[in-house]
């Protein structure tokens, strides 16, 4: 392994424009290097910006150094390239839920969800990203209780409102997009997405 990293970095000394950057980047990465990780693969992306599988492992390299806000500009950077790139959905989701940005996190996470249905770990992060999104009762405030089932306009476990109908507010999906997704077709990722065990 020490090998190929000294390999990598002598070929990036001889031409810095080398994609082997990635390769370079991810090996550090993944030795816990992370400074000089990101280092490498930031430098290499200003040759290639628009090397999915380059932000993805951006992206990584920063989360592991706990500088989250960084890797969900990454990860950003990722999807509005590549859309159904589910490594960058699912870690952009958990960057943002380490911040407290639960709508991001619950709109990344189910996109990621929808884009690996068969991932039921991953769809349980999805859901407990919405739960934070749903509507708190304040301190004191007591909660008037269900309505009689069959009632018009009741929604199966909801509550009243204010103006005495039943009903729950919807959140998830898209009800709180904040746009971190260009939405624009973008490149497919180069970086295979099998399993999503990060």
């Amino acid at each position: 392994m020490d090998y190929r990293i000294e390999q990598l970095r002598f070929q990036l000394r001889e031409d810095p424009s080398s994609r082997h950057f990635y390769q370079l980047g991810e090996l550090l990465r993944r030795q816990g290097e992370l400074n000089e990780a990101v280092e490498v693969l930031r430098a290499g992306l200003e040759h290639h910006p628009e090397y999915v599988a380059a932000w993805v492992s951006l992206g990584r390299a920063l989360f592991q150094a706990e500088r989250f806000d960084e890797s969900r500009s990454a990860f950003s950077r990722a999807l509005e390239l590549d859309r159904q790139n589910a490594v960058a959905a699912t870690m952009l989701g958990r960057a943002a839920a380490r911040v407290g940005d639960w709508p991001q996190a619950a709109e990344a996470l189910d996109l990621a969800a929808a884009l690996v249905p068969s991932d039921e770990e991953l769809a349980s992060e999805a859901e407990e990203a919405r739960s934070h999104l749903e509507p708190k009762t304040s301190a004191g405030e007591k909660t008037l209780p269900e309505g009689p089932a069959g009632a018009e306009g009741q929604v199966a476990g909801g509550r009243r409102s204010r103006d005495g109908t039943w009903g729950r507010e919807r959140t998830g999906g898209g009800a709180h997009r904040r746009g971190f997704i260009a939405g624009a077709p973008g490149r497919r990722s180069e970086e295979p997405v099998a399993g999503l065990r990060l």
